[in-house]
């Protein structure tokens, strides 16, 4: 189980950084995740594919959005059509 607590959290993530730390020293190792530098540009890249994924899921649900109503409006003027074939107009004299 993970941290349940801001505070908790924040104590987890000093204890890995610490142990991080430790390893630089002891045997030299650095983790990637002490490269800042690494890091953010990791983040700046997720960030870029969710805003392009929200753009590409706005974008579908627009055309989905324009197909429903176009499938509506012909559905309705067929529906219409029909029914002034039926029924009976109005009587020319």
């Amino acid at each position: 189980m993970g941290p349940e607590t801001l505070s908790e959290f924040i104590l987890q993530r000093r204890r890995n950084y610490a142990g991080h730390l430790h390893l630089v020293r002891k045997y030299g190792y650095r983790v990637s995740s002490l490269e800042s530098g690494r890091v953010l540009r990791i983040a700046i890249d997720e960030v870029a594919k969710a805003l392009r994924l929200i753009w590409t899921l706005c974008a579908l649900a627009l055309i989905e959005a324009f197909v429903a109503h176009s499938a509506l409006t012909i559905t309705i003027s067929k529906v219409i059509s029909m029914l002034c074939g039926i029924l009976p107009g109005p009587r020319r004299k």
